[in-house]
Protein backbone atom coordinates (compact mmCIF):
# COMPACT_ATOMS: atom_id res chain seq x y z
CA UNK A 1 0.00 0.00 0.00
CA UNK A 2 2.73 2.46 0.53
CA UNK A 3 4.09 1.69 -2.60
CA UNK A 4 0.94 2.57 -4.39
CA UNK A 5 0.21 5.58 -2.15
CA UNK A 6 4.15 6.96 -3.01
CA UNK A 7 3.08 5.89 -6.78
CA UNK A 8 -0.11 8.08 -6.95
CA UNK A 9 1.29 11.06 -5.35
CA UNK A 10 4.22 10.85 -7.48
CA UNK A 11 2.24 10.77 -10.91
CA UNK A 12 -0.63 12.55 -10.28
CA UNK A 13 -4.00 12.05 -11.34
CA UNK A 14 -5.09 10.15 -14.54
CA UNK A 15 -1.69 8.81 -15.15
CA UNK A 16 -3.16 5.51 -15.14
CA UNK A 17 -5.03 6.19 -18.27
CA UNK A 18 -1.78 4.88 -20.17
CA UNK A 19 -3.20 1.09 -19.40
CA UNK A 20 -6.50 1.89 -20.70
CA UNK A 21 -5.35 3.64 -23.84
CA UNK A 22 -2.93 0.75 -24.02
CA UNK A 23 -5.56 -1.84 -24.21
CA UNK A 24 -7.85 -0.25 -26.87
CA UNK A 25 -4.92 0.49 -29.19
CA UNK A 26 -3.40 -2.78 -29.36
CA UNK A 27 -7.40 -4.69 -29.08
CA UNK A 28 -7.92 -2.30 -32.35
CA UNK A 29 -4.91 -3.65 -34.30
CA UNK A 30 -6.05 -7.38 -33.13
CA UNK A 31 -9.24 -7.28 -34.21
CA UNK A 32 -7.79 -5.31 -37.81
CA UNK A 33 -5.39 -7.98 -38.22
CA UNK A 34 -8.20 -10.50 -38.00
CA UNK A 35 -10.53 -8.74 -40.17
CA UNK A 36 -7.53 -8.72 -43.05
CA UNK A 37 -7.30 -12.28 -43.02
CA UNK A 38 -7.22 -13.82 -46.23
CA UNK A 39 -10.67 -15.13 -47.83
CA UNK A 40 -8.78 -18.55 -47.59
CA UNK A 41 -8.27 -18.65 -44.05
CA UNK A 42 -11.39 -19.70 -42.01
CA UNK A 43 -9.40 -20.73 -38.44
CA UNK A 44 -6.66 -18.72 -36.89
CA UNK A 45 -5.48 -18.26 -33.42
CA UNK A 46 -4.25 -15.89 -30.53
CA UNK A 47 -2.08 -16.48 -27.96
CA UNK A 48 -1.40 -13.79 -25.54
CA UNK A 49 1.79 -13.94 -23.47
CA UNK A 50 1.54 -12.80 -19.96
CA UNK A 51 -1.92 -12.17 -20.23
CA UNK A 52 -2.61 -11.05 -16.66
CA UNK A 53 -6.40 -11.22 -16.19
CA UNK A 54 -7.50 -9.56 -19.16
CA UNK A 55 -11.03 -11.00 -20.58
CA UNK A 56 -10.70 -9.95 -24.57
CA UNK A 57 -12.12 -13.30 -25.12
CA UNK A 58 -15.64 -12.62 -23.42
CA UNK A 59 -15.87 -9.02 -24.30
CA UNK A 60 -14.50 -8.44 -28.03
CA UNK A 61 -16.42 -8.77 -31.00
CA UNK A 62 -14.64 -10.96 -33.20
CA UNK A 63 -14.83 -11.49 -37.27
CA UNK A 64 -17.85 -13.85 -37.75
CA UNK A 65 -16.44 -15.64 -40.68
CA UNK A 66 -13.52 -17.09 -38.56
CA UNK A 67 -13.03 -19.23 -36.27
CA UNK A 68 -10.69 -17.97 -33.52
CA UNK A 69 -9.00 -19.84 -30.37
CA UNK A 70 -7.48 -17.85 -27.82
CA UNK A 71 -4.53 -19.17 -25.43
CA UNK A 72 -3.46 -16.87 -22.82
CA UNK A 73 -0.33 -17.89 -21.00
CA UNK A 74 1.10 -16.24 -17.59
CA UNK A 75 3.08 -17.85 -13.96
CA UNK A 76 0.53 -20.84 -12.87
CA UNK A 77 -0.48 -19.04 -9.74
CA UNK A 78 -2.15 -16.24 -12.16
CA UNK A 79 -3.65 -18.34 -14.03
CA UNK A 80 -5.26 -20.55 -11.25
CA UNK A 81 -6.81 -17.08 -9.63
CA UNK A 82 -7.83 -16.25 -13.60
CA UNK A 83 -9.42 -19.33 -13.92
CA UNK A 84 -10.91 -19.45 -10.51
CA UNK A 85 -12.23 -15.37 -11.17
CA UNK A 86 -13.33 -16.79 -14.05
CA UNK A 87 -15.95 -19.57 -12.67
CA UNK A 88 -16.95 -16.94 -9.96
CA UNK A 89 -17.81 -14.48 -12.51
CA UNK A 90 -20.18 -16.65 -14.53
CA UNK A 91 -17.83 -16.52 -17.51
CA UNK A 92 -17.93 -19.68 -20.17
CA UNK A 93 -15.07 -21.06 -21.05
CA UNK A 94 -16.26 -24.37 -22.79
CA UNK A 95 -15.22 -24.29 -26.63
CA UNK A 96 -18.01 -23.73 -29.46
CA UNK A 97 -17.83 -27.08 -30.90
CA UNK A 98 -18.79 -29.15 -27.47
CA UNK A 99 -21.86 -30.73 -27.64
CA UNK A 100 -22.79 -28.44 -24.09
CA UNK A 101 -22.06 -25.33 -25.53
CA UNK A 102 -25.32 -23.73 -25.78
CA UNK A 103 -26.81 -25.02 -23.07
CA UNK A 104 -23.86 -23.62 -21.47
CA UNK A 105 -23.81 -20.46 -22.79
CA UNK A 106 -27.66 -19.67 -21.83
CA UNK A 107 -26.52 -20.81 -18.22
CA UNK A 108 -23.34 -18.43 -18.51
CA UNK A 109 -23.51 -14.57 -17.41
CA UNK A 110 -20.55 -13.87 -20.07
CA UNK A 111 -20.80 -16.01 -23.26
CA UNK A 112 -17.63 -16.65 -24.90
CA UNK A 113 -17.32 -15.09 -28.32
CA UNK A 114 -14.49 -16.85 -29.65
CA UNK A 115 -14.55 -20.41 -31.05
CA UNK A 116 -12.38 -21.56 -27.96
CA UNK A 117 -10.60 -20.67 -24.88
CA UNK A 118 -7.39 -22.22 -22.88
CA UNK A 119 -5.05 -20.76 -20.21
CA UNK A 120 -1.87 -22.67 -19.40
CA UNK A 121 0.17 -21.78 -16.61
CA UNK A 122 3.71 -21.22 -17.44
CA UNK A 123 6.46 -18.89 -16.14
CA UNK A 124 7.98 -17.15 -19.83
CA UNK A 125 11.53 -17.33 -18.30
CA UNK A 126 11.43 -21.33 -18.77
CA UNK A 127 11.30 -20.58 -22.17
CA UNK A 128 13.35 -17.49 -22.66
CA UNK A 129 15.89 -18.41 -20.72
CA UNK A 130 17.04 -21.49 -23.21
CA UNK A 131 20.37 -21.70 -24.60
CA UNK A 132 19.21 -21.41 -28.12
CA UNK A 133 16.48 -20.58 -30.19
CA UNK A 134 15.66 -23.66 -31.60
CA UNK A 135 15.55 -25.60 -27.96
CA UNK A 136 12.89 -22.73 -26.68
CA UNK A 137 10.47 -23.31 -29.79
CA UNK A 138 10.77 -27.01 -28.79
CA UNK A 139 9.86 -26.54 -25.05
CA UNK A 140 6.97 -24.24 -26.14
CA UNK A 141 5.84 -25.99 -28.70
CA UNK A 142 5.44 -29.35 -26.17
CA UNK A 143 3.65 -26.74 -23.35
CA UNK A 144 1.10 -25.45 -25.85
CA UNK A 145 0.42 -28.62 -27.59
CA UNK A 146 0.31 -30.79 -24.18
CA UNK A 147 -1.93 -28.10 -22.28
CA UNK A 148 -4.12 -25.98 -24.93
CA UNK A 149 -5.47 -26.47 -28.25
CA UNK A 150 -2.13 -24.85 -30.00
CA UNK A 151 -1.81 -25.87 -34.07
CA UNK A 152 1.10 -24.38 -35.52
CA UNK A 153 -0.58 -25.21 -38.90
CA UNK A 154 -2.78 -22.03 -38.09
CA UNK A 155 -2.00 -18.41 -38.85
CA UNK A 156 -1.01 -17.39 -34.82
CA UNK A 157 -1.35 -13.62 -33.63
CA UNK A 158 1.26 -13.04 -30.47
CA UNK A 159 0.35 -10.53 -28.04
CA UNK A 160 3.03 -9.37 -25.77
CA UNK A 161 1.47 -6.59 -23.72
CA UNK A 162 3.76 -5.38 -21.28
CA UNK A 163 5.90 -8.22 -21.39
CA UNK A 164 9.04 -8.19 -23.23
CA UNK A 165 11.22 -5.72 -21.32
CA UNK A 166 11.12 -7.20 -17.88
CA UNK A 167 13.18 -9.34 -18.82
CA UNK A 168 17.02 -9.52 -20.41
CA UNK A 169 17.20 -8.48 -24.38
CA UNK A 170 19.18 -11.84 -24.82
CA UNK A 171 15.66 -13.55 -23.36
CA UNK A 172 13.65 -11.30 -25.47
CA UNK A 173 15.25 -12.14 -28.40
CA UNK A 174 14.91 -15.54 -27.63
CA UNK A 175 11.53 -15.80 -27.29
CA UNK A 176 10.79 -13.45 -30.52
CA UNK A 177 12.77 -16.31 -31.89
CA UNK A 178 11.08 -18.90 -30.63
CA UNK A 179 7.30 -17.63 -31.80
CA UNK A 180 8.69 -16.73 -35.23
CA UNK A 181 9.64 -20.69 -35.37
CA UNK A 182 6.36 -22.08 -34.43
CA UNK A 183 4.74 -19.74 -37.25
CA UNK A 184 6.88 -20.78 -39.82
CA UNK A 185 4.45 -23.62 -40.50
CA UNK A 186 1.88 -21.74 -41.11
CA UNK A 187 3.76 -19.43 -43.41
CA UNK A 188 2.82 -16.03 -41.33
CA UNK A 189 2.39 -14.67 -38.16
CA UNK A 190 1.48 -11.22 -36.63
CA UNK A 191 3.14 -9.77 -33.45
CA UNK A 192 1.41 -7.42 -31.48
CA UNK A 193 3.58 -6.14 -28.56
CA UNK A 194 4.85 -2.80 -26.34
CA UNK A 195 8.27 -1.95 -25.46
CA UNK A 196 9.27 1.60 -23.25
CA UNK A 197 11.04 4.46 -25.11
CA UNK A 198 14.28 5.64 -23.66
CA UNK A 199 12.85 8.23 -21.65
CA UNK A 200 10.86 5.73 -19.42
CA UNK A 201 13.93 3.48 -19.23
CA UNK A 202 16.16 6.37 -17.89
CA UNK A 203 13.89 7.61 -15.81
CA UNK A 204 13.69 3.66 -14.18
CA UNK A 205 17.40 3.79 -13.84
CA UNK A 206 17.84 7.20 -11.68
CA UNK A 207 15.01 6.60 -9.53
CA UNK A 208 16.25 5.65 -6.05
CA UNK A 209 16.79 1.89 -4.38
CA UNK A 210 12.95 0.52 -3.11
CA UNK A 211 10.89 2.37 -5.11
CA UNK A 212 8.27 0.48 -7.14
CA UNK A 213 9.67 1.56 -10.92
CA UNK A 214 13.12 1.54 -9.75
CA UNK A 215 15.97 -0.62 -12.61
CA UNK A 216 12.12 -2.16 -13.32
CA UNK A 217 12.99 -2.18 -17.26
CA UNK A 218 16.07 -3.77 -18.90
CA UNK A 219 16.31 -2.05 -22.44
CA UNK A 220 13.99 0.28 -24.58
CA UNK A 221 12.39 0.02 -27.97
CA UNK A 222 15.11 1.16 -29.94
CA UNK A 223 17.27 -1.87 -28.44
CA UNK A 224 14.52 -4.59 -28.99
CA UNK A 225 14.01 -3.76 -32.41
CA UNK A 226 17.41 -3.49 -33.67
CA UNK A 227 17.99 -6.72 -31.94
CA UNK A 228 19.58 -9.93 -34.17
CA UNK A 229 16.60 -11.75 -33.43
CA UNK A 230 13.75 -9.45 -34.66
CA UNK A 231 15.87 -8.30 -37.30
CA UNK A 232 15.81 -11.22 -38.46
CA UNK A 233 12.06 -12.76 -37.88
CA UNK A 234 10.30 -9.95 -37.98
CA UNK A 235 9.16 -7.09 -40.19
CA UNK A 236 7.33 -3.94 -38.54
CA UNK A 237 4.47 -2.84 -40.24
CA UNK A 238 4.46 0.81 -39.41
CA UNK A 239 7.05 2.99 -37.62
CA UNK A 240 6.66 2.40 -34.01
CA UNK A 241 5.36 5.11 -31.49
CA UNK A 242 4.28 5.44 -27.90
CA UNK A 243 1.26 4.96 -26.61
CA UNK A 244 0.25 8.63 -25.90
CA UNK A 245 1.35 9.42 -29.65
CA UNK A 246 -1.00 6.99 -30.70
CA UNK A 247 -3.92 7.70 -28.54
CA UNK A 248 -3.43 11.38 -29.81
CA UNK A 249 -3.48 10.25 -33.60
CA UNK A 250 -6.18 7.36 -33.41
CA UNK A 251 -8.33 8.29 -31.14
CA UNK A 252 -7.81 12.31 -30.85
CA UNK A 253 -7.60 11.92 -27.07
CA UNK A 254 -5.39 14.22 -24.90
CA UNK A 255 -6.50 12.47 -22.27
CA UNK A 256 -3.28 10.48 -21.75
CA UNK A 257 -0.76 11.36 -19.55
CA UNK A 258 2.73 9.37 -20.24
CA UNK A 259 4.27 7.88 -17.06
CA UNK A 260 7.37 9.83 -15.66
CA UNK A 261 7.87 11.83 -18.67
CA UNK A 262 8.39 8.69 -20.81
CA UNK A 263 6.27 6.26 -22.21
CA UNK A 264 5.49 2.97 -24.01
CA UNK A 265 5.83 2.52 -27.37
CA UNK A 266 3.32 0.48 -29.79
CA UNK A 267 4.06 -2.06 -32.54
CA UNK A 268 2.65 -4.88 -34.89
CA UNK A 269 4.72 -6.98 -36.91
CA UNK A 270 4.91 -9.81 -39.38
CA UNK A 271 6.90 -12.44 -40.35
CA UNK A 272 9.46 -12.21 -42.15
CA UNK A 273 8.66 -14.48 -44.85
CA UNK A 274 12.28 -15.48 -46.11
CA UNK A 275 13.49 -15.70 -42.49
CA UNK A 276 15.09 -19.51 -41.17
Amino acid sequence: MRELETLRAAQGDGKHLRVPARTRILEDWLLQSLQSQPSDVTEIQVVSLGSGLDTRPWRLDFPENLKVHWICMDFPDVMDSKKALLRKAGAQCIPRDSPHFMNDCKNSKWPLKLSSWNGLGLDLSSISNRESVEEAARVLEESLIHHTSFDKSLPTVWILEAVLYYMPLPSAEVLLGALACLSRAAITGTLIATCIDTELLEASRKMDAGHIFAQLWYFDCNELLSSKQYISNWNTRREPKTTKDLAKELYNSDTYVALYGGAECAFIADLKQNSK
